[in-house]
């Protein structure tokens, strides 16, 4: 399996802020890629590229992707136990506002952190795939 590339590499000595070096522009298609993508997708992509560019040991990114997972799930006991205490009466003086609060932010939380969990599970099946390919390969070669 090929190893995932970064679409922004770091050149060494490069200034940023240089007005006289050449920008790269992206081709088309690869534009084309991004303005189509959601913001959730984006946001995939982009953590996968960083824990690449920060993490190239493969047992040092399952770790981490295990750390994401775990504070995910914290995340999601957080939320549910403030959903838990919030007043389910119609006679409650905060009723409508605590039912507006569900609806719109409650569930838009609930729905990302769910997302980020599913993402991370499938990132590890990915990197768990892409560390036995790199043991075939080691011992095809020895």
């Amino acid at each position: 399996m090929p190893k995932t590339q970064s679409p922004v590499t770091k050149k060494p000595n490069t200034d940023p802020y240089n007005k006289k070096a050449k920008r790269e522009i992206f081709t088309n298609k690869k534009i084309e890629s991004y303005i189509t993508k959601k913001g959730y997708q984006l946001n995939q992509e982009l953590l996968e590229f960083a824990l690449l560019n920060c993490f190239p040991n493969v047992e040092e990114r399952l770790k981490i992707v295990d750390i994401l997972k775990k504070i995910q799930y914290d995340q999601l006991t957080q939320i549910t136990l403030i959903k838990e205490k919030m007043p389910k009466s119609r006679q409650h003086v905060k009723f409508e506002e605590v039912n507006n609060w569900l609806d719109k932010v409650y569930k838009g939380v609930n729905t990302g952190v769910t997302m980020s969990l599913k993402y991370l599970n499938e990132l590890e099946d990915k990197i768990n795939e892409e560390e036995e390919a790199l043991e075939e390969v080691e011992e095809v070669e020895e």
